[in-house]
């Protein structure tokens, strides 16, 4: 039994150290191997799907009055996460600032999506309408 969990170790880890790529994504292999990284540490272990990134990306379509629209993302809306920062347009920083934001709130639903076992996919997007940061996150 210990050997197939060290396998399966090797072989996750493994593919995470080359990254995630998306076609048209708004995220950097790096910044979604951190986001992939920060679930880990809620102690859920979530797979990067490209579809839900493109969904997430759809609520920046129109950003009225520097609000994004979760309502354009056709899902269940207990199943995203959103977050707005004042920023200077670091994507790194913006991601790693929502991924504490959601953790250490842990009464909203934003932590729920982060630890429910139930979730087993995230797809997250990101933009920076100066002077606000955005980031979106999908879990199915």
């Amino acid at each position: 039994m210990l050997s197939k969990v060290v396998i399966l170790f090797l072989c996750v880890g493994n593919s995470l150290a080359k990254g995630i790529s998306c076609d048209g994504g708004t995220l950097t292999r790096a910044v979604r191997l951190e986001i992939i990284k920060q679930h880990r540490l809620q102690s859920h272990i979530l797979k990067w799907d490209c579809e839900l990134e493109k969904k997430a990306a759809s609520a920046f379509d129109k950003l009225d009055d520097g609000e994004v629209d979760t309502d354009k993302i056709k899902i269940d809306s207990r199943h995203v996460n959103d977050y707005t920062y004042l920023s200077h347009g670091d994507m790194k920083t913006d991601v790693e600032g929502a991924l504490y934001y959601w953790s250490k709130k842990q009464d909203l639903k934003s932590y729920e999506n982060m630890i429910d076992p139930k979730n087993q996919n995230i797809g997250c997007a990101y933009k920076f309408v100066e002077p606000m940061g955005h980031l979106v996150c999908i879990y199915v």
